[in-house]
This record gives structure tokens, sequence and C-alpha cells, in this order.
């Protein structure tokens, strides 16, 4: 196995053999979270065409099995506020530190090979190298709790990659759903309303 970086891949034959790499890996959290988590084509060939992100891929030969996209440029992503870093880490922002992992997917049939911490010892002894931080979220299918989930994977990916170096949450954010479908409709009621009131 070995590991390509790609600052802007034009390369369609290997923009396609990522993009299925992307979707089949997504297919098991499409319909299960409310957030959109998987990009449409034209998204997904934005990303990777930006040279101001840092697409891996992890090859299993001429297959590729595990990827990652890093953007450099948060507030360009449209994801998270460039505002909230310039307020909280100005000196990250001022020097180019700060890293949005945009994903990481890894291909169903090779989830229990330890590709996932073959790609990342790559991805993350760059970052440490760099002494950046690297925001990353993740729905509630991946991380149902604030302990455990992804964000546990990240932080022992980080320890084995750079000694003392932490995994910390910053924010949670939750979805409400109002029901309109058990309630009294508004026209309804409206002329309820109305036919109460004494001519």
């Amino acid at each position: 196995m070995h590991v390509t970086r790609h600052f802007g891949l034009t390369n369609p034959a290997i923009a396609d053999q990522v993009w299925e790499l992307y979707t089949a890996s997504y297919q098991r959290v499409v319909g299960r979270t409310v957030t959109h988590e998987m990009l449409y084509r034209h998204e997904f060939d934005d990303v990777v065409r930006d040279p101001s992100n840092r697409l891996w891929v992890l090859w299993n030969d001429r297959q590729p099995v595990a990827s990652t996209v890093l953007a450099t440029d948060v507030g360009s992503t449209g994801y998270i506020s460039r505002e909230y870093f310039d307020q909280r880490y100005p000196e990250f922002v001022a020097e180019n530190r700060v890293r949005y992992m945009m994903w990481t997917v890894v291909h169903p049939d090779f989830m229990a090979r330890g590709v996932l911490v073959r790609l990342a010892r790559e991805v993350l002894a760059v970052e440490a190298d760099e002494g950046s931080i690297i925001v990353f979220d993740s729905p509630e299918i991946n991380q149902p709790a604030d302990r455990g989930g992804s964000a546990e994977m990240m932080a022992r990916l980080v320890k084995v990659t750079s000694s003392g170096s932490t995994v910390e949450q910053i924010e949670v954010q939750r979805y409400f759903l109002a029901d309109f479908s058990t309630g009294v409709r508004y026209l309804e009621r409206t002329a309820e309303v109305a036919s109460a009131i004494p001519a």
C-alpha cells in the first residue's frame, strides 16, 4: 500500500476512483443522519480540485481504499466560521495553521485492515510537524456521546503521532423538528376564531 498527496486534483480518472471510494464509504451513513454528510458530485469535484485543500489517498495496488481531505483555508469551506478561529486562535489563523477535516473515508471492504491507521500516520505526521490544529465534526451515528466514537479514535491516532497532543470538544450542535402534522391547521383555527366572533 502507498499514499499519494494531491493539491488540486485535475486527473479525471483518479477523481472518479476517489469518488467511487467516497460514495461506497458513505452508504452506511446516508439516510441515517439529518446532516448533509455526503457531498454531491459537483461539490466533491470542487473540493478535490481546490489547490488549497490537501487530499490524501491510500492505495491498495491501483484501488483507492481510504481518503481524507484537509481544508487549509477554513473560511472558504462554508462549513466552519473563520471569525470563530480569528477570535479564539488568532495566531494559528495568522500563520495558516488551522485545518478543517472535510472527510475521512475507508472502503467498507477494508475497514478491519488497519488502513485508517496507515493513512492517519501520513496525514497527522505532516500536521504535527507544522504545529497545526485540525477541526473535525462527526454526526451522531459516529459520535453518539461525548466520549468514545470518532473523537476517541482521533485522540488515539493523535497520541500515537504526537505525544502530548490532545483532542477536545469545542461545540455541540443539535437539530430539532417542529411537527405540525398533529396540530390544528392554521387556516382551520383562523376560521374557528372568526366564527366565534359575534357579528
